[in-house]
């Protein structure tokens, strides 16, 4: 049967009509040394950020997941992607809505902080024009 929640993503089914993506942050139960982010867009790709706080806070890294599998999880691409990005990628998607997000094995949740109406590479206008053509 597949995890329903990948099947939702990958049918365009999850993210409302008005947004392009739906990004989500983690909320440690405890203090972190990282601020980490995954963004969901509505054709299935997933964007996941790790920002460094502190003295030199930025950007650490990035890794982009081509979709999800039947089972729920992510194809991280991630070939030249530091050693601090790929150990705390998310192994598998549990359950998702637009308010939060959660991967099987972790306590801790991902609340939704923000709507994009846009993004790089992302435009309601090019999801708009993809469904006309029926491109999935």
């Amino acid at each position: 049967m597949g995890n329903p929640f990948a099947q939702a993503i990958r049918q365009d089914k999850l993210i409302d009509g008005g947004h392009v993506a739906y990004r989500y942050e983690i909320r440690h139960m405890q203090h972190h040394r990282f601020r980490d982010r995954v963004t969901v867009y509505y054709d299935g790709m997933l964007l996941f950020e790790r920002y460094c706080y502190g003295e030199s806070a930025g950007l650490t890294g990035s890794c982009w997941a081509t979709g999800l599998d039947e089972d729920g999880h992510p194809a991280w691409q991630n070939e030249n992607v530091p050693k601090v990005v790929t150990d705390a990628l998310p192994a598998q998607l549990e359950s998702i809505d637009e308010n939060l997000l959660r991967f099987v094995g972790s306590d801790d949740n991902w609340d939704c902080i923000e709507k994009l109406k846009k993004d790089t590479g992302y435009s309601l206008l090019r999801r708009k024009w993809r469904n006309l053509l029926g491109n999935e």
